[in-house]
């Protein structure tokens, strides 16, 4: 059996237990653990008190960070290369992802590289680079400060040590143009099922990121309010086989936080009884 199987079947059982939906993975431990260690110490620049993501963050997001950093093995190869999450609405997810993507500059050892956080619209862009430069502000010892030069100007947060930087971009046809990224982070997916473009752009980052080892795609959405199309519903429906056990051998990761479809279409609404 492939140890790096991503097929979850029992996903409806461990939801209603409140036990994590990644499978038994033979992930790195030691690299595992230290990445959550550094996204924990980071702080939340917008609520009082500025409190660390060790207070403020779910263990759903613990779990991406855990399954991205550790599995990279000894060789440079990164076995988890795809996530793709499905989250409810208000689970802080923006800030969470440029919670990531901080942590990511920080365990990286590759000089130069590049790291993109794509949002759908210039609001979302706007918000996730000020949760970013946030955290660098907020940092009680001043390492952060220290560590990156934040140049607001761009959207962009270099790491002074190995110049590699992260930047945030608003999806669009030339999200790729001057890029050549070793992580990418793709925030709000649902909103760019409409956008006719959307499925060659996702290609061209694949693209790009697969010709490296050590690469990684997140994709972190929420659900649609309207029927899922376009991108959106083919990224959906391929998570949903391969964490059902339909897709074998997938270089993707599916966290899918829903209902069974047995609730969903049952007349009485279990989902509304919120035990």
């Amino acid at each position: 059996m492939n140890d790096w199987s991503f097929a979850c079947p029992d996903w409806a059982d461990r939801l209603a237990a409140g036990r994590s939906l990644v499978p038994d993975l033979p992930l790195y431990a030691a690299r595992a653990d230290r990445a959550v260690r550094i996204f924990d110490k980071l702080c939340v620049p917008d609520i009082e008190g500025t409190p660390p993501f060790r207070d403020a963050a779910g263990d759903w997001f613990r779990d991406i960070v855990r399954v991205t950093f550790g599995s990279l093995d000894d060789a440079g190869e990164r076995h988890v290369p795809e996530v793709f999450a499905l989250v409810g609405k208000k689970n802080a997810k923006t800030t969470n992802g440029a919670g990531l993507m901080i942590t990511a500059l920080l365990v990286n050892t590759v000089p130069r590289g590049e790291f993109l956080f794509v949002a759908p619209t210039q609001e979302i862009a706007d918000l996730a680079y000020q949760q970013a430069s946030g955290m660098i502000a907020a940092d009680p010892e001043g390492y952060l400060q220290k560590r990156f030069h934040v140049r607001d100007h761009k959207k962009e947060i270099v790491d002074r040590r190995t110049k590699a930087f992260v930047k945030v971009k608003t999806f669009d046809m030339r999200v790729m143009t001057g890029s050549k990224p070793i992580g990418v982070l793709i925030d709000e997916l649902h909103v760019m099922g409409g956008m006719h473009f959307a499925a060659r752009v996702i290609g061209q980052i694949r693209g790009a990121l697969q010709a490296k080892r050590n690469s990684f795609l997140l994709i972190i959405t929420t659900q649609s309010d309207e029927v899922p199309a376009g991108v959106f519903r083919a990224e959906l429906q391929y998570a949903r086989a391969v964490r059902d056990g339909r897709v074998s051998r997938s270089r993707i990761l599916p966290l899918l936080y829903e209902f069974p479809e047995r609730m969903q279409v049952d007349p009485d609404k279990p989902w509304a009884d919120p035990a």
